[in-house]
């Protein structure tokens, strides 16, 4: 909010509602960064160290 990037926030508003069925479905990838602007469903590369 200090950006004042109101369809970010209430995109992530979106994805908190939605992130407990997104994990009991399986259906969230590893490596999304989570933004508003990135599909939930999207993976996304990241460092292999994240993954361990």
């Amino acid at each position: 909010m200090r950006t004042r990037d109101w369809p970010e926030v209430a995109g992530q508003l979106l994805r908190l509602a939605l992130v407990p069925l997104g994990h009991l479905s399986g259906r969230l990838p590893i490596g999304n960064p989570g933004r508003a602007t990135v599909s939930a469903f999207e993976p996304c590369l990241c460092a292999p160290s994240w993954l361990s």
